[in-house]
């Protein structure tokens, strides 16, 4: 339907005017006033509660939609085809990112002296649509690389800052665990009363269920000592790392000994014998765990009985007590069965002679 006569300047005609004064617009304003697409409006539209005008000064035919008569046909479906339009234009929408880390690779030369050149980039641009990626640098520079280009990877602004921001933490955390470090380390040294030892720690074994160093052997003989010097202790902490270096500290302080780097373990006692001693008893505990858990004849796997009950002899606490009382009642369950047997050969013995005895009557 065209009712176009007349022209105001030279916008538009008098009728496009009318029009809008009537409730009819060009598709964008009409979609805007119903809260829709245009593309929903001339889907559902474009042949119905439409006519055009012309507008601009080149003559431009325009459409124009009827709103009221628009707004009357608004059904469900017109507005679920709406939102799925929208769905898919936010899908379709270019993603815009600034001040991006961009890595890729470029080649140069040809034939033999092709070689591959490295670049890494801040403070870049990329736009992506789908799988396609288009950087400009900050130089101005702009190339196009898909998702899965070999060499290519990005990472955007808030990557960058997250990054940096854990950066910042870890170094105000290690920071902060040097000051404890040393603060604890001076602490412990300050006591003279106590000696600072070394032994060869292949002796010994940390338990990973109790946390414990532990002797590998309860029967042999403790080691020899080598004195450690105050300088000397701390070079190996230094050499140790940050986290090996506060767990040797807080066990010396804690306990009295520790593992010192690969091959020693520290000793920081008035009484380092002592210490010898509690490390072989904490081999004992585990023995005894084993036993209560899995009984005598799996303890014999580990140790042998007899060393253990020498270990154990004097103790009075409920776990030695009670591998103590399977111990006695295995001896004696032992004892009972010897004594049977052997009452059974005399009497196997006696029937024989009486047999004999017999025969010889005869």
């Amino acid at each position: 339907m065209n009712r176009g006569n007349g022209y105001d300047g030279y916008s538009r005609s008098n009728n496009a005017i009318n029009a809008e004064e009537e409730g009819r617009f060009p598709a964008s304003k009409a979609a805007k006033i119903l809260g829709i697409t245009t593309d929903t409006l001339k889907h559902f539209f474009e042949t119905e509660h439409m006519e055009w005008h012309h507008t601009s000064k080149h003559y431009n035919k325009v459409k124009f939609y009827d709103v009221s008569e628009i707004e009357k046909d608004m059904t469900q479906e017109v507005l679920d085809f709406d939102k799925e339009v929208r769905r898919k234009k936010r899908e379709n929408k270019p993603v815009k990112l600034s001040g991006c880390e961009v890595e890729w690779i470029e080649w140069v030369g040809t034939g033999r002296n092709k070689r591959k050149v490295e670049h890494k980039e801040q403070g870049c641009k990329i736009e992506i649509s789908g799988q396609k990626h288009v950087i400009t640098t900050k130089a101005g520079h702009t190339f196009t690389k898909m998702l899965n280009a070999n060499g290519f990877s990005y990472k955007t602004k808030e990557q960058l800052k997250s990054e940096a921001d854990a950066i910042k933490q870890h170094k105000q955390r290690k920071k902060q665990a040097t000051t404890k470090l040393n603060a604890d380390l001076k602490a412990m040294l300050s006591d003279k009363s106590k000696q600072l030892v070394v032994v060869d720690y292949r002796n010994y074994v940390r338990n990973s269920d109790t946390n414990k160093i532990e002797a590998l052997r309860i029967d042999e003989q403790d080691q020899e000592f080598e004195k450690l010097t105050q300088k000397a202790f701390k070079e190996k902490l230094q050499q140790s790392g940050l986290d090996y270096a506060q767990r040797t500290v807080a066990e010396c302080i804690e306990n009295g000994y520790s593992r010192l780097g690969v091959s020693q373990l520290v000793i920081h006692s008035e009484d380092p014998q002592s210490v010898l001693q509690e490390l072989k008893q904490n081999r004992v505990d585990s023995y005894l765990e084993i036993g209560k858990r899995e009984g005598l004849e799996e303890l014999k796997e580990y140790v042998d009985i007899d060393v253990l009950s020498e270990h154990i002899k004097h103790r009075k606490d409920d776990l030695a007590i009670s591998i103590k009382d399977k111990i006695n009642e295995e001896q004696m369950q032992s004892f009972i069965n010897k004594n049977h047997s052997k009452q059974e050969q005399e009497n196997v013995e006696v029937v024989k002679q009486s047999r004999r005895n017999k025969n010889r009557l005869r």
